[in-house]
Formats: structure tokens, sequence, C-alpha cells
């Protein structure tokens, strides 16, 4: 694993899960996932590919779409009232 990818996994434990696998061993993964260049990072909330990028991210920039993808309330300026609201009709 990136050493940066291996830096947010421990500052995010337990929060979110990083996962390596490894495409020369898991073939049908990376085709089924269409991954064409290494690295190749999918960020997924919910079930949901929210994320992805092909190549290497700098640990600040990891961070950055960890907290969008992950911990950004899903619209701006929802109170917690709204909230629900909002989710009901996604």
């Amino acid at each position: 694993m990136l050493p940066e990818l291996e830096k947010i996994a421990a500052e995010y434990d337990g929060r979110v899960k990083v996962l390596k696998v490894d495409s020369d061993e898991e073939t049908d993964i990376a085709t089924m996932l269409q991954v064409r260049a290494l690295p190749t990072l999918f960020f997924v909330h919910k079930n949901e590919l929210r994320f992805r990028f092909e190549g290497a991210l700098m640990k600040e920039q990891l961070e950055t779409v960890i907290e969008e993808v992950f911990f950004k309330k899903e619209e701006e300026g929802a109170t917690e009232e709204s909230a629900p609201a909002a989710e009901a009709a996604a």
C-alpha cells in the first residue's frame, strides 16, 4: 500500500475502511472495475461509488476527498429538521 494510504488508514481507523486489491492476483475484480492504471482509487460510500481517481494522491488530497465523500453533510445548509426530508426526497 502506498505510504500515504497507510497513514490515512491509521488516521481514519474505525471511521473509514482502506482496502487494497492486488490487480495481478485479482484480475476478475480489476476487469470488473475497469482498472486501467495503477494505482486506481475508489471511494465508495453507502454502496455508491462517489469518487474514482487513477494515479497517486498526496495525503492532503486524500484527506480532502475523504472529508467530502464520507463526512460532508449531504446537503449544504441542511438543519437537523430539514435533513431527513432531504434524504427522503433523494
